[in-house]
Parts: C-alpha cells; sequence; structure tokens
C-alpha cells in the first residue's frame, strides 16, 4: 500500500519537542516496519530544509543538531511525486478559492 504523507509528520518526529511527536514516531515506524511505500511531494525535500533552518535561527536547536535532524529527515525512504497536473490544478484552485498562494491549495 502506498500512504501520503506531510511534511509535519517527519518534521514532528525529527525535532522530538512537538507535541504530536509521539503519534509521528508511532506513524513513521509502523509505516517502515509494515513495508509501506510512502510518498511525498516535489517540494518535500525543500520544506523540511526550510522548517529546519527556521528551527535552528529561532534558537530552538543548534546549526550540528538541525543538520543531524535534517540528514535523518532526508535518509528517511519515500517516493517523490512530480506531477504536473496537481500543480496546474492548485494554480486553479487558488483562484477559485482567492488563495494568495497556489502552495497551499495541493
Amino acid at each position: 500500500m502506498t500512504v501520503v504523507a506531510d511534511a509535519n509528520v517527519f518534521l514532528a518526529f525529527a525535532l522530538g519537542d512537538e507535541p504530536l511527536c509521539r503519534r509521528a514516531q508511532q506513524l513513521l515506524l509502523g509505516w517502515h516496519r509494515q513495508r509501506e511505500q510512502v510518498a511525498v511531494p516535489l517540494l518535500f525535500r525543500a520544506e523540511i530544509t526550510a522548517v529546519v533552518r527556521k528551527v535552528v535561527f529561532v534558537g530552538r536547536v543548534s546549526h550540528e543538531q538541525g543538520r543531524r535532524h535534517l540528514a535523518k529527515l532526508l535518509a528517511f525512504p519515500v517516493t517523490v511525486y512530480d506531477d504536473n497536473d496537481l500543480l496546474l490544478d492548485a494554480y486553479d484552485l487558488a483562484e477559485a478559492y482567492n488563495r494568495p498562494r497556489a502552495y497551499d491549495t495541493q
């Protein structure tokens, strides 16, 4: 089976001090044990990199800790999907719902 995961699940898993950390750990480790294929969108790696950097910038973790968290996240086995139709639909949905960014409608 394939599951589609949001970057926030991975971030909660890696950062450890997030409110849903334990649940994220259960999900990711369960998917790994069950050999589930984890699908993520094309921007997944850029998104987790940006959030980990922000966590470092605001002082929650050191640069070195952030780098270790990011390395752990980037090593998790995921299948990245690049879908132009999804991007076109997101663009149209942003217009239909008067959203400033198409990213939020994907």
